[in-house]
Parts: structure tokens; sequence; C-alpha cells
């Protein structure tokens, strides 16, 4: 399988670092309220419009319900429409309304395909994946990103008789998930507060590729987020970001 990043970004810093690779599982992990969901729904839109690359995406949303998450991604989309993009035939701007209407269509008109079920397990994800792909084949396409969130809301194949042994499980078969299908997946998962994800220390040993949000804001004067970066054989590599809690999305702060 030819190691190619399938999904072009607005996140220029991150893409250089690594980026997302066909075959490898990335995860997103930080504290509650960091913004963990919001910047997995900025990379889903990226891959929807970014440079108009229309890809095609499958997003597992395990807590929110699918209009809240779609809600979501219309409000961080609103912020990166322009003003020519909302020019009537007699060139007058539309309002805010307009401009939510107008991003409404066009994810109606996407690639993205959202599916909302509580108490999920990931023999359930890796089956509806391989089945919109198989179906999307027979149209000549194919998947191009997956999405899950949140890890822990995520069930194992079976029983098990620790909570890390089952998120080990979740975690090796969605690896298989992306390899099978040459694919980017990426998860969010909950982190403690020593940075380590809850109920698997040893996450490194199946992620290709970890982002941690810290949340500096209370120690700075700016709303300033961290985003701490790991891949295999490579010491961390810090990244200043800034969260606009407004619009949900994240914005690079230049260095």
């Amino acid at each position: 399988m030819k190691r190619t990043n399938t999904i072009k970004t607005r996140f220029k810093y991150i893409e250089k670092i690594h980026g997302f690779y066909k075959g490898e599982l990335t995860i997103v992990g930080g504290r509650p309220g960091v913004g963990k969901t919001s910047f997995i729904t900025n990379i889903i839109e990226d891959a929807l419009f970014f440079k108009n690359q229309k890809k095609n995406v499958l997003l597992f949303s395990l807590e929110l319900k699918s209009e809240a998450m779609l809600a979501e991604m219309i409000r961080s989309r609103s912020k990166e429409v322009g003003s020519k993009d909302l020019l009537d035939d007699n060139n007058i701007l539309k309002g805010s309304l307009a401009k939510r209407n107008y991003v409404a269509e066009e994810f109606k008109k996407s690639n993205i395909y959202i599916d909302h079920t509580c108490n999920f397990s990931v023999d359930e994800i890796n089956e509806k994946a391989r089945k919109l792909n198989e179906k999307l084949r027979s149209k000549n396409k194919k998947l191009d990103l997956i999405a899950v969130d949140y890890l822990q809301l995520l069930r194992g194949g079976k029983e098990f008789e620790t909570r890390e042994l089952e998120t080990k499980d979740i975690l090796k078969k969605l690896k298989i998930l992306a390899i099978e299908l040459e694919v980017p997946v990426i998860i969010t998962a909950q982190v403690d507060r020593n940075l380590l994800v809850m109920e698997c220390p040893t996450i490194e040993d199946y992620a290709d590729f970890i982002i941690r949000i810290e949340d500096y804001s209370t120690y700075m004067k700016s709303k300033c987020m961290f985003f701490r970066m790991m891949k295999h054989n490579v010491d961390d590599i810090v990244l200043p970001m800034k969260f606009i809690r407004k619009y949900r999305c994240f914005e690079h702060i230049e260095i």
C-alpha cells in the first residue's frame, strides 16, 4: 500500500509534521471541553470542501445525534464561507441566515455519511464501514476518511476482563480496518491529567499519530491551545493553536 497523505487540510503545520495517511490510525486526545470533537469536524469539513476535494467521509458520532453533529459543522463552515459566495443575482450580500442555509445546502450535496447509534461495538463500526465502502466501489468510488467520536463510548467485540484489554481490542481492530480499506481512521479519546489516554496507557502501541490538545488559556492571556503531537520514534512536537469556540474551529497561531 502506497503511503500517501490523502486528506488536505487547513492545518499546514500539522501536515508538515505527519498528516493523515492511508492505512493509519490517528488519535485525538484531550481533557473534556478542549475541542476534540470540533477538531475532527474541522478535518471532515476540509475533506469535503478544502481545495474542492469532495472526499467520501464516514463519521460515527457516538455522543451527539446526527443533527447536532451536522449543526456543529455548519457553524464552523459558516465562518469559512466568503462574501463572494453569498451574492444574489442583484449582487446584494445576503444575511447570516442565508449564509447558514447556503452552508447547509453545501453539506446536503456533499459526500458525508453520519451514523449515530448508542452503545456501538467496534465490530459494528467495521461492518458498516466495509458495507459503505463496497457500495461506493460499485459506483467507482471509495471511502476516503473514517472518523469516530469517541473512544470511551465504544465497546469491544466481546466481553473482556478489564477495560484496558477491551480498549486494546478496539484500537487494534480500527488499525486493521484502516489498513484493509486503505483509509485514514481518526478517533477522539479522553485523557487524564497526565495526558495519558484513560483506560489504555499503552495507546502509543496502536496509533500511528497522536494529537493531544492541551488548554493553556488558564495560564496565558490569549485563548491558546497547545497541540502536542507524537509519532513513532520522534520526540513530541508542540504547536500553539487558537480555538474559536463561537465557531467551533481551530486556527494556527503563526510561528
